[in-house]
């Protein structure tokens, strides 16, 4: 079955119904175009739920307990630790990568992290910066990642 014969039987309409919704342009018409796949749709009618969607009100306790994470192992390190400057010049290392298109992987940015130049970063930014980044599960850092903490 494909996805929009999944889409009319999940809605109980016809073929008719959904492109007179989609000329009139209602907002389910673009959310499930935009938001849910095959599998999306046959995972909510088998179970009631999506996983994907279940985890968005998880997202910022985790945030919290991988900035708390990192900050706990970079201060070991720099007591001195500064999350504000931490974001600010993790950001300019991203950038600088971004500008000599190297991908933004865990590896890469540890690797770019202690083999960088960068006057904006000292000893003591690298070695502790290097190890609160290094602490992080890959779905940690891509996560922090994909949400501003660095």
């Amino acid at each position: 079955m494909t996805k929009m014969e999944k889409i009319f039987n999940f809605l109980d309409i016809s073929k008719k119904t959904w492109y007179n919704w989609k000329k009139e342009e209602r907002a389910i018409v673009k959310f499930i175009e935009k938001y849910l796949t095959s599998d999306d749709i046959d995972e909510f009618i088998k179970t009631g739920k999506i996983n994907k969607f279940e985890l968005l009100p998880n997202i910022d306790n985790m945030l919290i307990e991988i900035e708390k994470k990192m900050e706990d192992k970079i201060n070991q390190f720099s007591p001195d630790f500064s999350s504000v400057d931490f974001m600010m010049k993790m950001g300019m290392l991203i950038n600088k990568m971004k500008d000599k298109e190297i991908e933004i992987t865990q590896k890469s940015v540890l690797n770019y992290l202690r083999t960088c130049n960068e006057r904006f970063l000292t000893d003591d930014d690298v070695v502790s910066y290097a190890a609160g980044i290094s602490i992080l599960e890959k779905h940690e850092f891509d996560l922090a990642l994909l949400h501003g903490l660095f």
